[in-house]
């Protein structure tokens, strides 16, 4: 009888349990990575020899400048709009792009 007793305290110990932390922190990790800044653009970057994904949050105000137009017209060449990621992904790759939004040029053009 004690046996069966304590399994069904068991039983209802898991039934109203919370989140493994393994599950809590994959969780966690999402949240956080979806959060965009006010004024900012989550962009990813799919390039280079591995064609993994890189994410990046940049101004919004990179996205009127022409040099950073020129990526954007590239993606809309290379993916359209109806990419199966659903977010804005640019075929770049991670140097040039760092290379990019570090540019005194755009940086100076923003900014004013």
């Amino acid at each position: 009888m004690k046996g069966k007793r304590r399994n069904q305290q068991q039983n209802r110990h898991c039934q109203h349990s919370f989140q493994s932390p393994a599950a809590a922190k994959a969780e966690d990790h999402h949240r956080r990575r979806a959060a965009v800044p006010k004024g900012h653009i989550a962009v990813y970057l799919l390039g280079g020899d591995d064609h993994q994904q890189q994410r990046f949050v940049v101004p919004i105000s990179y996205v009127n400048h022409p040099m950073f137009g020129e990526l954007l017209d590239m993606a809309e060449a290379e993916f359209g709009f109806n990419h199966p990621m659903g977010a804005l992904t640019l075929p770049c790759d991670e140097d040039s792009f760092l290379h990019l939004i570090s540019s005194p040029v755009l940086i100076r053009s923003v900014n004013r």
